[in-house]
């Protein structure tokens, strides 16, 4: 296991190189960040403008720029942001704990309401209730959570004036405001992960439901719930949670988006401001924290199948 864990940890570092590396000339070739910087701002004569590419370090070729930053990240040190001169790190200390917060109560969301659902309709296949899920089902994967965001706000914070359009509490500072504000943006965020898991435990769920073992279990006068979630639902995990770990990445991806129409100060929205602004440094550390998250995430998954299958064994 141990052996196993550290071939993949390392694993991680080509990865990680090339998805920052990607991202790093994507970005380059949108055009001059200063030339970005600058668009509506203040205008600079050529030597101001020489002088601060040469304080940005922009005055190297590419491959140096971006060696550069990635011995600095190897040290900790993620740079300074280009907008306000503080340090990217002390940035993302306020930021990200906003956006994992959000994202982490979304995941929640997703499999509270996903994993029950799945099993029930499995077990009631072809029922009214089975069909009314997969009605909820195609919607939640189909409607795009930032319209559903907007819905939610014009019904629950315009209409009814039940729960806070815009702005973000901690759970950790105050629970009932903190839950009263991440209610919706979680929902939104959540509700299309909760489709597809939903999906996908239905769906291993009869295959599971069809095999010898359950019926000898049913055989043997095991109660109901014994054999449904002791007995099936735990051989039909592995792709529900080989789907839930590829999640993490998406919940954190469409926090991007969530996080603009909520109004909400996460290192989702951060990423959006600081594109508009060319602020480079602070764009490659949010990409090098999701596509660190992501694998980690699948790490974890890995994992946990031996947990969940023992004939699992890694070597």
């Amino acid at each position: 296991m141990r052996a196993y864990v550290a071939r993949r940890l390392l694993q991680m570092v080509p990865v990680t190189i090339l998805v920052t590396f990607m991202v790093f000339l994507l970005l380059h070739l949108t055009g001059d960040p200063i030339q970005l910087m600058l668009t509506g701002g203040e205008a600079l004569d050529r030597t101001q403008i020489e002088m601060l590419r040469r304080e940005l370090g922009l005055d190297h070729p590419l491959p140096t720029q971006y060696w550069m930053w990635l011995t600095k990240v190897a040290r900790g040190d993620l740079g300074r942001s280009n907008k306000t001169q503080r340090l990217v790190v002390d940035e993302l200390k306020v930021r990200l704990p906003v956006t994992l917060e959000v994202g982490l109560l979304a995941w929640l969301f997703s499999i509270v309401l996903a994993l029950p659902a799945g099993v029930i309709s499995a077990v009631r296949r072809a029922s009214k209730l089975d069909l009314f899920a997969t009605v909820i089902t195609v919607g939640g994967v189909a409607i795009p959570g930032f319209w559903l965001g907007i819905m939610l706000i014009l019904l629950f914070g315009v209409a009814l004036r039940w729960l806070p359009t815009f702005g973000f509490v901690s759970m950790f500072d105050n629970p009932l405001q903190g839950l009263r504000h991440q209610a919706l943006p979680a929902f939104s965020l959540g509700l299309g992960a909760a489709a597809l898991n939903m999906r996908q435990t239905r769906s291993a769920m009869l295959e599971v439901l069809a095999q010898d073992y359950v019926r000898t279990a049913r055989a043997k006068g095991l109660s109901e719930p014994v054999v449904i979630w002791v007995h099936a639902f735990k051989n039909a995990a592995l792709p529900v949670v080989t789907l839930m770990g590829l999640q993490i990445g998406r919940l954190l991806g469409g926090a991007v988006v969530i996080e603009r129409v909520f109004a909400i100060p996460g290192m989702g929205r951060l990423m959006v401001d600081s594109i508009f602004f060319a602020d480079f440094p602070v764009v490659q550390a949010c990409v090098l924290i999701v596509a660190l998250s992501v694998i980690l995430a699948n790490l974890a998954t890995d994992l946990l199948y031996g947990f969940l299958d023992p004939r699992i064994r890694y070597t």
